[in-house]
């Protein structure tokens, strides 16, 4: 039998239970649970005194609590009552239905109980015999149940109330995880200290059609990297969709907007952070979670950018793909060798040429710089990027931007890594790539070709200075005119 981690969530929480409502008849029913530090009879639930309980202590992954209620029921909320329990409610449960105790299926609820006498759990309808608590993420608290009824309630909606689940960590998951959907701008869910690992996950119930993910966030507690996954039953997430860096930004929307290459339609998403901040008080929060179907017409839309110091010096690296040439990306600290920006397009792009520009901060361009590629996104180790595909020079002179012809290349990522040193920031306004013909030229306009260069499909130029030197293949070729423009084109070697 497996049981999934990220499983499928399908829970609300609600805090009140509407008295009219049917209450199961537990007569007959028994409950069983892992032997491994438990105490008292598991029974204890359905002796209608609260005196008596069932626990586990602590906390731990594996756990597992199960209830048959000798005959299929059915029902779609379940009570767990905690009353004077101290706080040891469960962290982190899925909740699983059966009706021969074997074939389990997916988790109908995957989620935290709450800090109150009760934890209550609202489910889409069920028909089932048996129900399993099963523990996902350890915890020093004990597992207190004092009573737990199963009811039907005739409020059908609650369950299509959004809700999250998280990681849980002693000391640093703080605020729960439903102010996240309650319209609240002022309530939040929040970490204390960010660490790598740390994630958070969305049910919206049924699948939405979204571009853009929106996290409205407190002030500076936006998460400094993080990746994004999404799927249809919260246990299969496939490869990140988006893979980035949140936003300080204040005034009237501090909000970090995730954009996405790619339309989604899907329930369930999945933010992993990915940045630790050391001894460093950096939450992460979120006031707000929301989805949004917004028309894409600009084309870098979904493209995210990373820089080397996530911290927080210098201004948001968004800011270099915004369209606006008045807003920038800045270091915040001097130009040193080993500094990086890495680009994610999303998916294959053919390009030929990278445009940095500077909106007038003059000298604050790269005073030397390589070129990577690839086609995943890599860590952030030079090593993983392999050889780089271009070397630039410091121009020598204050330029408002910079201009690099490229041969045609085709890659996912692009980083950009700083070699020279500067008594100045390095600075982008708007961060360009294109394969547009501005670089390809009529030879009648510039003069004879002076020079030729060859390279092979994955970038790497060849030795050969004469397409009868070439082996047999396809290669890009790049033309190099008396004027310093070039033509660059593919070509069949046979």
């Amino acid at each position: 039998m497996k049981h999934l981690f990220f499983i499928l969530l399908v829970c609300a929480f609600a805090w009140n239970v509407n008295a009219d409502d049917v209450t199961l008849d537990r007569t007959g029913w028994d409950a069983t649970a892992s032997s491994d530090e438990t105490y008292e009879s598991p029974n204890n639930v359905f002796d209608s005194n609260t005196d008596s309980e069932w626990r586990a202590a602590p906390q731990k992954v594996g756990q597992w609590f199960m209830v048959d209620m000798k005959a299929p029921q059915t029902f779609n909320q379940i009570v767990l009552d905690q009353t004077g329990s101290g706080g040891d409610y469960p962290r982190s449960i899925a909740v699983f239905v059966s009706n021969d105790a074997n074939d389990w299926g997916n988790a109908v609820f995957v989620g935290s109980g709450k800090d109150a006498a009760e934890s209550v759990i609202n489910l889409d309808d069920q028909t089932a015999q048996y129900i399993k608590f099963e523990v996902l993420t350890n915890c020093d608290m004990w597992w207190k149940i004092k009573e737990l009824n199963v009811r039907l309630i005739d409020d059908k909606t609650l369950w299509k109330q959004w809700t999250g689940a998280t990681i849980w960590q002693n000391g640093i998951t703080w605020n729960e995880t439903k102010n996240m959907f309650d319209g609240d701008n002022d309530s939040r869910w929040n970490t204390s200290k960010q660490r790598s690992g740390q994630w958070v996950i969305v049910d919206m119930k049924e699948p939405q059609t979204f571009n853009q993910i929106q996290l409205f966030q407190n002030g500076g507690d936006y998460p400094r990297a993080y990746e994004v996954y999404v799927s249809d039953n919260a246990a299969d997430w496939g490869s990140a969709i988006a893979v980035g860096d949140g936003k300080d930004f204040g005034g009237t929307d501090p909000s970090t907007f995730i954009n996405l290459i790619e339309t989604q339609q899907k329930r369930f998403v999945k933010i992993v952070q990915t940045f630790d901040s050391g001894d460093s008080d950096m939450y992460w929060s979120i006031n707000e979670f929301s989805v949004h179907a917004i028309e894409n017409t600009e084309y870098r839309f979904g493209w995210t950018l990373s820089v080397f110091n996530q911290a927080g010096e210098g201004d948001a690296a968004f800011q270099a793909l915004d369209n606006d040439i008045n807003t920038r990306w800045g270091s915040g600290v001097v130009q040193e060798p080993g500094q990086w920006i890495i680009l994610d397009m999303k998916k294959e792009q053919t390009f030929n040429k990278i445009t940095m520009n500077w909106a007038g901060v003059w000298g604050d361009y790269p005073h030397g710089y390589k070129i990577y590629l690839s086609n995943e996104r890599l860590s952030n180790d030079s090593e993983a990027w392999g050889e780089a595909v271009y070397i630039g020079e410091n121009p020598g002179t204050d330029i408002s931007e910079l201009l690099i012809d490229l041969p045609l290349f085709s890659a996912r990522c692009i980083k950009i890594e700083q070699t020279g040193t500067s008594g100045g920031w390095w600075t982008i306004s708007e961060l360009q790539v294109t394969d547009t013909p501005t670089n390809i030229v009529a030879m009648s306009e510039n003069g004879a070709v002076i020079d030729m260069e060859y390279y092979n499909l994955q970038g790497v130029r060849v030795g050969a200075r004469l397409i009868t030197a070439l082996p047999s293949g396809v290669y890009i070729v790049k033309q190099i005119y008396e004027s310093g423009k070039s033509h660059v084109q593919k070509i069949l070697v046979k």
